[in-house]
């Protein structure tokens, strides 16, 4: 016995039609790649802004072990290879307070160095000073780096810290805008921000004559 077989066809899209769905999804994706690329970046933000808070909370442990001394961005070593000669660097001396290395990596950081150039960190700890004059055209400025400690910070919560930038051996270079134009920036006491460029260096007086940096006047 034999069974007879049916084939049911089922109607087909109309090239008409077909181009209608293909331009309907051309719409929807026109529309959702910049909110996608809006939550990429808004996602690469939040882990930078981490990324600071887990290294400041290193520099803090670094210094309780060493008697509330500030750490510079170098110290003198035993001599290595180039390019690090006779210099140790901060994130070299922090790594033992790190959970892992990669927290020094910033996911928005686009490296265009050249392959020769050895990278440190996508950060920059400030470490200068004091520079400036204390007038309006050159206000006064001092990092918080030695010789200070941290008790000699009179406001630790106004003192940048760590920002958005590149250490090499050779040079560092910070306040770079990543971040929707503007910088992930951590203070000496620990928390972190997003600063507009623009809005990193503000300037303070005491209003008879003296001018100072607010976020890099770490004495005052």
């Amino acid at each position: 016995m034999r069974w007879a077989s049916h084939k049911v066809w089922k109607p087909a899209f109309t090239l008409t039609e077909l181009l209608v769905v293909i331009s309907v999804l051309a719409l929807l994706a026109a529309l959702l790649l910049p909110v996608l690329a809006r939550a990429r970046d808004r996602a690469r933000q939040a882990t930078c802004l981490s990324n600071l808070r887990q290294v400041e909370t290193a520099h803090q442990l670094y210094v309780g072990d060493w008697d509330e001394q500030l750490a510079d961005w170098w110290q003198l070593a035993p001599e290595r290879p180039a390019p690090f000669g006779m210099l140790r660097f901060w994130p070299e001396y922090l790594a033992p307070y790190l959970r892992c290395r990669s927290l020094l990596r910033d996911p928005a950081a686009v490296w265009e160095e050249p392959p020769t150039e050895t990278w440190l960190a996508d950060y920059v700890l400030y470490t200068w000073g004091p520079g400036g004059k204390g007038t309006r055209e050159k206000p006064y400025w001092r990092w918080a780096g030695p010789p200070l400690t941290l008790a000699a910070v009179r406001r630790p919560a106004q003192t940048i810290h760590l920002t958005d930038g590149w250490t090499t051996p050779r040079w560092t270079e910070g306040r770079i805008g990543r971040h929707w134009g503007g910088v992930n920036a951590v203070f000496l006491d620990g928390h972190a921000s997003w600063l507009p460029i623009g809005g990193c260096s503000p300037v303070d007086t005491d209003g008879r004559g003296s001018y100072w940096l607010r976020y890099a006047a770490a004495d005052r």
